[in-house]
C-alpha cells in the first residue's frame, strides 16, 4: 500500500500541559503579611495607692512651699539675738542669792516670747541650784530686768571654805535656759532653745559674808 492513499490527520489547537496548568510554570504562592501582637494592657491603677501617692505629694509641696515662705520672711527680716547682762548679785546668809538679769531685745520688727524660764547658778562644776522664772514677752526694741531668788546650799558651803582659806573674792556663773519663739505680725517662727551664758561673775566678801558682785554688770553670752 502507498503513502498516498493513507494521508496524515490534520492536527489543530494547542498541545496540553502535562501538568493541567494553563501556563507553563505554577502560580506563585498567596502573600502572607505578619501584624505583631498587641501589647497587654495596662495593669489597673488601685485607687488606695494613687490617693496615697497624691496626698504624699500635696504633703511635700506645702512643707516646701512654707520653708521657702520662712526662709525668705527670715531673710528679710533678720532676726538678731537678745542681750542679757547680769546686773546685780547679793548673797545672803546662809544660801539666798538674788540675782537680777537685764535683757535687751534688739530688734525693730520682731517681738520675742520667753517660755519654760530656768536660772541656775553654779559655784565650780559641781555645785549648783536651779529655779523656774515666769515665761514674758519682750516686744520691738524693748527691756526688761528678771528678778529671782536661788537658795544654793552646796554654793554657800564651797563659798564659806574658800572664805577660811582667807580668799577675798569668789568667783561664780550663772545660767539661764529658755524656750524662745520670734514673732512679726502673723509670721512667727518655731520654739527654739536660747542659752545664756555669764561666766566668770566676781563676788567680794565682807565681815565672811558674801557681799554683792564686784565690776560693772557682766555681758553674757547668748547662744540659739
Amino acid at each position: 500500500m502507498s503513502s498516498a492513499a493513507d494521508p496524515k490527520p490534520v492536527v489543530t489547537g494547542y498541545p496540553v500541559s502535562a501538568a493541567g496548568y494553563p501556563y507553563a510554570a505554577p502560580p506563585p504562592p498567596p502573600a502572607v503579611h505578619y501584624y505583631p501582637a498587641p501589647a497587654p494592657p495596662p495593669p489597673p491603677y488601685r485607687s488606695n495607692t494613687l490617693l496615697i501617692r497624691r496626698l504624699i505629694a500635696g504633703a511635700i509641696a506645702v512643707f516646701l512651699a512654707a520653708a521657702v515662705v520662712t526662709l525668705a520672711i527670715w531673710l528679710i527680716l533678720r532676726p538678731r539675738l537678745p542681750d542679757f547682762s547680769l546686773t546685780s548679785v547679793h548673797f545672803s546668809p546662809p544660801s539666798r542669792y538674788d540675782l537680777s538679769l537685764s535683757v535687751y531685745n534688739p530688734n525693730s520688727k520682731i517681738s520675742i516670747q520667753y517660755d519654760h524660764v530656768t536660772a541656775a547658778v553654779l559655784y565650780g562644776h559641781d555645785a549648783f541650784s536651779e529655779v523656774s522664772l515666769p515665761s514674758f514677752h519682750l516686744g520691738k526694741r524693748n527691756s526688761s530686768v528678771l528678778h529671782t531668788q536661788l537658795v544654793a546650799d552646796d554654793v554657800a558651803k564651797a563659798i564659806a571654805d574658800d572664805q577660811n582659806r582667807g580668799d577675798e573674792s569668789a568667783g561664780f556663773h550663772v545660767r539661764l535656759l529658755a524656750l524662745v519663739r520670734f514673732q512679726a505680725g502673723i509670721w512667727r517662727t518655731g520654739r527654739h532653745v536660747m542659752r545664756v551664758y555669764c561666766d566668770d561673775v566676781s563676788m567680794g566678801f565682807k565681815n565672811k559674808t558674801g557681799d554683792s558682785m564686784v565690776g560693772p554688770p557682766k555681758r553674757c553670752q547668748v547662744n540659739l
